[in-house]
């Protein structure tokens, strides 16, 4: 299962992107969605 980690966006970028990223990925990967993971780890 890929494991896609975000760094220097916010969450709300990401929530935006998350859906049609996913869904390219899925095409390219021919796979179903539910097979990734993204991470957006807090900063400090």
């Amino acid at each position: 299962m890929p494991h896609v980690v975000f760094r220097g966006i916010t969450i709300e970028q990401l929530k935006s992107i998350s859906k049609p990223l996913v869904e390219e990925l899925a095409d390219i990967c021919e796979c179903g969605t539910d097979n990734f993971t993204l991470e957006l780890p807090s900063s400090t």
